[in-house]
């Protein structure tokens, strides 16, 4: 016998694409050039984010934050806060893609090919990345940095809102590395059968 109750079902929970992700789908080529040229937007994305997060937890230590918008700020002082954000976005990119099959080489030429054109084709040097690879809290040393570059000291609350960013910013770049891999992969196989 059939009952006319239909059971309720519940509703799928969606999640919504990482800019990563859409700027992947998006990407037409399938070097590692390409691939990191690619992600410069998501990448731009993620270090404002993360400025705007540590702007709002230094309210208070850094007087006239508009100013960094507004042309007033020392043009060295904004270069410097972007470069770094672009750095630390680009460093989280690269600990994921090392956690794949990729060459380091790609790896490396991915993230500098993010990062080269996320900052309006200004070259990102090794260096950069290599002092995030050298330390055991990426929050810690991009929080330092910025706390340098602004004359002020580290906040609990900017602490809290960077270690936040991290983790969300780490999910998101890992949900599209498995992508990463299989376009690379598959430009390579494509360049082997037409070399």
């Amino acid at each position: 016998m059939v009952s006319g109750v239909v059971p309720a079902v519940e509703p799928r929970i969606v999640r919504t694409k990482s800019g990563f992700q859409v700027a992947l789908e998006q990407c037409s080529g399938d070097s590692a050039q390409d691939v990191g040229q690619g992600l410069a937007q998501p990448v731009r994305d993620a270090a404002a984010d993360v400025l705007f997060g540590t702007l709002g937890a230094l309210h208070g230590s850094f007087n006239d934050p508009l100013s960094l918008f507004d042309g007033r700020a020392d043009e060295e002082l904004r270069r410097g806060l972007i470069g770094e954000a672009c750095v630390y976005v680009c460093y989280v990119l690269y600990e994921a893609l090392t956690r794949t099959s990729l060459p380091q080489m790609q790896s490396i030429l991915v993230v500098q090919g993010a990062c080269m054109q996320a900052l309006m084709d200004q070259t990102m040097p090794v260096s950069e990345l290599s002092r995030y690879l050298a330390t055991e809290s990426p929050r810690e040393e991009f929080s330092g940095r910025v706390c340098a570059l602004f004359g002020v000291r580290e906040t609990p609350e900017m602490q809290q809102r960077i270690e936040a960013h991290l983790r969300a910013l780490r999910l998101d770049v890992r949900s599209c590395t498995e992508q990463i891999e299989q376009r690379l992969a598959h430009g390579k196989a494509r360049g082997e059968k037409t070399g």
